[in-house]
């Protein structure tokens, strides 16, 4: 649909409930867009607790070897919105993805440079846990990186 001066307003995909807006997806009431990510050739967001992804999908970046490159939202495996998968963040690098899942990490795709930080280069067509990652706050990837922040805990005694 588009306004009085022809301008599409955001075009709803009545099949994943998922509504996109110049780049940025929305799932149905509100959304916080800082969630969404972009990477090389692939977009993701975090929908209803799980992650959403589409785009080119030649190195797994899409979290769902079932589908080739796909024009629309599709869920990423075992981290499917509305399950319950503690999702709170994603992080779209040039072809490969990580998000924050109950505090800790979990990355798949391209791990040519071994950006997953999984200890090797495989590539992952699947979510797969970072070890050694709890409390984490934000994420980052880039080209052939991936950035966590770990909640740093204090303990304080007093005399």
């Amino acid at each position: 649909m588009g306004d009085e001066h022809g301008q599409d307003d955001g075009l709803l995909d009545r099949s994943t409930g998922v509504e996109r807006h110049g780049g940025c997806v929305t799932g149905g009431g509100y959304h916080d867009r800082s969630h969404d990510r972009a990477g090389g050739s692939h977009s993701c967001a975090v929908v209803d607790g799980g992650v959403r992804c589409w785009g080119a999908n030649d190195f797994g970046q899409l979290g769902n070897p079932a589908f080739g490159d796909v024009d629309a939202a599709t869920d990423v495996a075992g981290l499917r919105p509305g399950t319950n998968a503690g999702v709170t963040a994603v992080a779209a690098g040039d072809s490969h993805t990580c998000a924050i899942v109950n505090g800790g990490v979990q990355c798949w795709g391209y791990n040519g440079d071994g950006q997953l930080g999984v200890g090797d280069t495989t590539k992952r067509d699947f979510p797969t846990p970072i070890p050694n990652l709890t409390g984490v706050t934000a994420i980052a990837a880039g080209n052939y990186y991936s950035c966590a922040i770990e909640l740093l805990q204090v303990a304080a005694g007093g005399v």
